[in-house]
């Protein structure tokens, strides 16, 4: 209210009255009605309007720093407000900090993954495609038919060894037999042999 806040500048029962053209005794009785003249501490720079507009352009431009919003505050709306202030109607309320409106959507476990099945020898790079759904058995078979061997043979000739790790799909019956009737050398992986990871060091 005008009044309350003339009052809170300094200004005496006579000056207001003046101001506002009203008797000292409705000025008098308006302040002292209780819940309204109880206003404390220095008075706010800026009013709810003043507010709005530096967070809608804040809002607009997130870039914006303090000193451009007060610059613009100056020039477009002759409000003239430091720097700290504009900082301060920025900044969240203290008993707001688990507010969503205050918090940045985050994605969980990083949004998804991607599958990739590639290879690679000591002068170059082989295949590399995208696994659709779970890689199983069947799946990961066609990719050594496909991709693995004729990557193999068109980089490397025919004396070349195949390294694959521990994966317990790599090492099933049903892969043995089927590395031993397509011919192809492999190299015995110890178990727990993070020495012989070649692709964490690619």
């Amino acid at each position: 209210m005008a009044l309350i806040r003339g009052r809170q500048m300094g200004l005496d029962m006579l000056n207001l009255a003046k101001q506002f053209k009203t008797p000292k005794s409705v000025i008098w009785a308006t302040l002292n009605t209780p819940n309204l003249s109880k206003a404390t501490g220095r008075p706010s720079k800026t009013s709810s309007g003043d507010d709005r507009i530096i967070v809608r352009m804040s809002k607009k431009n997130p870039r914006l720093t303090s000193t451009d919003i007060n610059s613009e505050l100056k020039d477009q709306y002759g409000v003239q407000v430091s720097k700290n202030t504009v900082k301060r109607r920025l900044r969240r309320p203290g008993d707001k900090r688990n507010d969503p409106k205050y918090r940045v959507p985050t994605v969980k476990h990083g949004g998804g993954n991607v599958m990739m099945w590639g290879c690679f020898h000591a002068t170059g790079v082989g295949s590399l495609i995208r696994i659709t759904g779970i890689m199983k058995r069947y799946l990961y078979k066609d990719i050594l038919e496909k991709e693995m061997i004729p990557s193999g043979r068109s980089q490397m000739g025919r004396g070349w060894l195949f390294q694959q790790d521990n994966d317990p799909k790599h090492s099933s019956h049903f892969f043995k037999d089927w590395i031993a009737q397509h011919r192809v050398n492999v190299m015995t992986w110890p178990s727990q042999s993070p020495d012989l990871k070649p692709f964490e060091h690619l």
